[in-house]
């Protein structure tokens, strides 16, 4: 598999046959522009949540073959929209390749596809920058879903009204929903289309609270455990700072190629040389666990911090860049190697037998890391200490909500449970006992010998 994507340059995906044909076109962008931190940074994260939480919630989820089995699950998501991808793909591909009698009905099968796949994509990021013009810390932002979705169509059709038409499948010469008229009935339609093109992450993170505190209530381990790796995962995501920003690559700044090389191979190339740092968070990086009231708005402000993150980061990665002398073909280079290949250069502990681009490349991931280090508080470690400070709280939020459920009681594989149903009831044995009492009163009144004559 290559690090490879057939897509428009905006990580939604391609929006309708016209944009899936164009896409074909376009160069490489970077693969990783929605999947999230890799997979070390995940499991850093759950890990020094699920210790910071208490007990028993630690005592139950903080080790053992609890925590091994939240941190098995925590790449799911990711895994979900790649499956979903290469199932798009699969029936685009059918659908260039059939005759004429069967092409319309494939690619309106493969249209269907790409949608689902960038409904889920779109679970991963929220690029609130690219649907307000409201300036950090975005406080007035709606926290309503579908008061967020109004705004996000007001803001493309003041912008971008040709994107608007397009996605609303209206003529971009001739409108019918424009941003003056009197007629809003497609608003809500436009502004769901732009959250799926934008993002929807704060809502998923509630939505997966919601579903960690059923799971709690219900009290079955298994549930738990894969609601609690979701919402590691989507925590996990808010913290990248690209992750919330239409710059998510930096390719409008001059720093493509910054996503990868901040999310996955500065991670790869200090596990490599120094995994002690990996290993454990330094305390000063952590917040005590607390009961979060207002989940949407908790992951806005996070947004909002993420905003001058990124300006350091872009900063950082400029810097870099001029020392190390890394060019746009060095990452073009990357961006087309199989991602094993790519992730075997970063663990490379000497530059020997490497060509030219290869050494430019350690040396950019190698001297970005140095100033975040250096200058910007240990950016890559700082987010990850706010990722699990904040699902520390999320889960414990979720307990709380659950009504403190005590945990030693939880069902191991509650669906096996639930596909063996019981033989029996103890309602139906003392029914049993109650009714075979009174047919053996019965009986033996019935049996009674006559009374004797006087």
């Amino acid at each position: 598999m290559t690090m490879t994507c057939p897509e428009s340059t905006h990580r939604a995906g391609p929006a309708s046959t016209v944009a899936l044909l164009r896409v074909l076109a376009v160069s490489l962008i970077a693969a990783t522009a929605g999947a999230g931190w890799g997979r070390d940074a995940h499991h850093l994260v759950t890990r020094e949540a699920l210790l910071l939480l208490p007990p028993p919630l630690s005592d139950e989820f903080g080790q053992g073959a609890a925590l091994e089995n939240v941190l098995a699950k925590v790449m799911s998501p990711d895994r979900r929209v790649d499956q979903l991808r290469a199932e798009a793909q699969q029936l685009q591909d059918q659908a260039d390749a059939a005759d004429e009698s069967h092409k319309a009905d494939l690619a309106s099968k493969a249209n269907a596809a790409w949608a689902k796949y960038r409904q889920e994509r779109s679970r991963h990021f929220f690029d609130i920058d690219a649907m307000t013009d409201e300036p950090p810390p975005f406080a007035a932002f709606p926290r309503d879903r579908r008061q967020a979705a109004l705004k996000a169509a007001e803001h493309l059709l003041r912008h971008d009204p040709r994107l608007a038409a397009e996605l609303l499948d209206e003529d971009p010469d001739r409108p019918t929903t424009t941003l003056d008229g009197t007629d809003r009935s497609r608003w809500p339609q436009l502004g769901e289309a732009a959250l799926a093109r934008h993002g929807t992450l704060p809502w998923v993170i509630r939505d997966q609270v919601t579903r960690l505190t059923e799971a709690f209530r219900q009290k079955r381990r298994d549930r738990i455990e894969e609601a609690m790796a979701d919402l590691s995962h989507y925590v996990g995501d808010l913290h990248q700072p690209l992750h919330t920003t239409r710059n998510y690559d930096g390719q409008m700044t001059g720093n493509r190629g910054i996503h990868a090389a901040f999310e996955i191979y500065l991670v790869i190339r200090r596990k490599a040389l120094s995994p002690q740092d990996l290993e454990r968070l330094p305390p000063e990086l952590l917040s005590p666990y607390d009961a979060v009231d207002d989940v949407v708005a908790a992951a806005i402000e996070q947004a909002g911090r993420n905003a001058e993150w990124t300006g350091r980061l872009l900063a950082a990665d400029t810097e870099a860049r001029r020392r190390s002398g890394i060019t746009d073909e060095d990452v073009a280079y990357l961006k087309a190697l199989d991602r094993d290949a790519a992730d075997e250069l970063f663990r490379r502990k000497d530059a020997q037998g490497l060509d030219g681009r290869q050494r430019r490349l350690l040396r950019h991931v190698d001297e970005l890391g140095r100033i975040l280090s250096e200058r910007h508080d240990d950016l890559p470690r700082l987010a990850m200490g706010r990722a699990a400070s904040m699902l520390s709280s999320l889960v414990y939020t979720a307990w709380l909500r659950a009504g403190r459920p005590n945990l030693a009681t939880t069902a191991g594989d509650g669906a096996a449970a639930d596909a063996k149903p019981k033989l029996i009831s103890f309602d139906l044995v003392v029914f049993g006992a109650m009714a075979a009492l009174l047919l053996a009163m019965l009986l033996r009144r019935r049996r009674r010998p006559p009374t004797p004559p006087l």
